[in-house]
């Protein structure tokens, strides 16, 4: 044999190998064969002398390549030598019971974690519970301290008048011990009767000295009332324990897509390790609201806790694209935590009310809507000759009939903000209508200078603009109808063509055709509010919201929508362009309480209520 150290031929003694000198490294190798996994590499009892089995992994199946190799000789079955499949499911046990020790491990830091958490919470607790009770206990010793020192003026008083007393009597006692006293040398009559007289008269004013001007009565009662009764009651609920049995993991949160620019919620929802809903809330919850893209500046989310375990998570994204949502419960993020959604420019309506025809539910080319007395939307539906009062919700409540809209003529609407009263104008008989709610007329009246009269809007004092679109220009009427004013495009603009006006609170006039106009109350041209693009768009309605911000609804080649300004004269703020539920052809916008529009869509025959806010 050769020697493993140093590689020089030893001879084998007669005894054999167990002879042989001890080595260290030997018996080291040894221990190690002996410690290897000896893997038994089974036979085909049929075929023993065939090679060993070989192991389908796509039917997970060990077979004999002599008995069943046909079966499994196919390209759908991935065939390897029963020894190698027997290594790779070691290894594969391996890694996996190597990843649940992994998160078992995790497991134990985690409940560690919050079993520290949890000490330390206790700990906190306990001092907050101290230092409230250490606030009962000094106000306890506040109101000790008062009774006492109200009880030790009560003692001083006293005392104090009955030492004055006292005091009198002593010397009341001095000034008669002086006087007998200074009879002893006198011996006249005359004297002593009179000393005589003047004790006599002493003696009734000395029985006053002889009652106490005080008295001695203290008491102390603390049942004359209910504040123990109230005390008891109070300490009975003074503090709370707080805690909870939600279970983070099993929490969810519902976010869904949103419209860009607009106000969005989003609820979470509680359950317990169980499963159950949670029905109560007070838990703390933290959350993140992120931009995915540019900056991933933080954003602001108001959290609204519902009380029954569901709490309200509002937000407004501020521009299109996607955005990052992060929650945790108890400092413990929800599963599937952070969720992702995205922000488009598409408003899809709340509320679509109407069809092509004739019913209540009804229109035949509507064309304008005021939300005007009583609270309710007023639509002017030419087609059938009446004008559809609904609810706010887009509800049906009654047509108003025989108001000017004959002919199917009738083509705008308004409301005179000091009478209450509704006019309309109608471009057959060119005469403009004044009505109440109910539909009473009160008055009209027309003008020989009026041709075509589309539109029409009323300032505070009452006077009547209107838009006549054969003469291209904007009447101004008073209530009586006598003419006072015609705007044209020798005040405004040379291409002036207008199809929309509006009346802001303040008496300036919006006149639009496809550029915006901003008026005096006079009629002067003030300023440029919106100037037409490339799109070769007009307006066809505009109106004011109870904040001033103006609402502008407009038609063009690419795309019909309803443009918000925040003021007049203000910059675009927001625009209402739906995608599921296109409009077909804005007519009409109506400003409805809660920051939502109506929007008369001629092209569908309905009016649709957003959301712009």
């Amino acid at each position: 044999l050769r020697c493993p150290i140093c590689r020089e031929a030893v001879p084998l003694p007669e005894p054999g190998v167990g002879a042989l000198p001890p080595s260290f490294l030997v018996n080291q190798l040894l221990d190690l064969v002996a410690s290897r996994r000896r893997e038994v590499v089974p036979k085909c009892a049929t075929h023993p002398g065939a090679p060993e089995l070989l192991f389908c992994e796509s039917c997970d199946q060990a077979f004999c390549g002599v008995c069943l190799g046909d079966a499994h000789a196919d390209s759908r079955h991935t065939v390897v030598p029963f020894s190698i499949a027997v290594k790779r499911m070691s290894e594969i046990l391996l890694y996996k019971a190597q990843l649940c020790l992994n998160k078992l491990d995790a497991a134990v830091e985690a409940v560690g974690t919050e079993i520290a958490q949890l000490d330390q919470s206790a700990e906190e607790v306990t001092d907050q519970v101290e230092a409230s009770f250490r606030e009962v206990q000094d106000l306890l010793e506040q109101r000790r301290k008062t009774l006492l020192a109200a009880l030790q003026a009560l003692w001083d008083g006293k005392k104090g008048l009955l030492q004055e007393q006292l005091d009198l009597i002593q010397a009341e006692r001095s000034q008669l011990e002086r006087e007998c006293g200074a009879t002893d040398g006198q011996l006249e009559v005359r004297n002593l009767t009179k000393k005589i007289s003047d004790l006599d008269s002493k003696m009734g004013s000395l029985g006053l000295l002889a009652e106490p001007r005080e008295n001695s009565y203290l008491r102390y009662d603390y049942v004359h009332n209910g504040a123990l009764e109230d005390v008891s009651r109070a300490l009975g609920v003074f503090g709370r324990l707080q805690t909870s049995r939600t279970f983070p993991p099993l929490c969810t949160l519902a976010v869904a897509d949103c419209p860009a620019h607009l106000e969005a919620s989003a609820v979470l929802r509680t359950f317990d390790y169980e499963g159950r809903p949670r029905t109560t809330g007070g838990d703390p919850v933290t959350v993140e609201l992120t931009e995915c893209e540019g900056e991933k500046k933080q954003l602001d989310v108001r959290l609204t806790d519902l009380g029954t375990g569901e709490y309200v998570l509002a937000f407004r994204p501020p521009r299109v694209g996607r955005y990052s949502l992060a929650a945790a419960v108890l400092g413990r993020s929800l599963q599937g935590s952070p969720f992702e959604f995205a922000a488009t420019n598409g408003v899809d309506p709340d509320v679509v009310f109407g069809r092509r025809g004739s019913g209540d539910d009804c229109f035949l080319q509507p064309v304008a809507a005021v939300y005007g007395p009583g609270g309710l939307v007023y639509v002017l539906d030419t087609g059938n000759c009446r004008i559809k009062v609904l609810t706010p919700e887009l509800a049906f409540v009654r047509h108003l009939a025989g108001v000017g809209v004959e002919e199917r003529g009738g083509t705008g609407l308004a409301v005179s903000p000091s009478e209450g009263t509704l006019l309309v104008c109608n471009w057959k008989t060119r005469r403009v209508t004044e009505f109440d709610a109910e539909g009473t007329v009160l008055r009209g009246f027309t003008h020989a200078e009026l041709r075509e009269p589309t539109t029409l809007a009323v300032n505070s004092v009452g006077n009547v603009f209107v838009v006549d679109s054969s003469e291209r220009c904007v009447f101004v009427f008073d209530r009586d109808g006598t003419l006072k004013k015609r705007i044209d495009g020798r005040i405004v603009s040379s291409g002036f063509n207008p199809s929309a006006i509006g009346v802001a609170p303040d008496d300036r006039i919006l006149v639009a055709g496809s550029t915006i106009y901003v008026l005096d109350s006079d009629g002067k041209p003030a300023e440029t509010m919106f100037r037409e693009g490339r799109g070769k768009g007009r307006f066809s309605g505009l109106c004011f919201d109870s904040e001033g911000r103006v609402l502008a609804a407009r038609s063009d080649r690419s795309k019909n929508s309803v443009l918000l300004f925040d003021a007049v004269g203000g910059a675009l703020a927001f625009t209402i362009e739906s995608r599921s539920g296109r409009l077909g052809r804005p007519g009409g916008v109506a400003a409805l309480p809660g920051s939502r529009a109506a929007v008369v869509d001629l092209g569908n025959n309905c009016v649709k209520k957003y959301r712009y806010q």
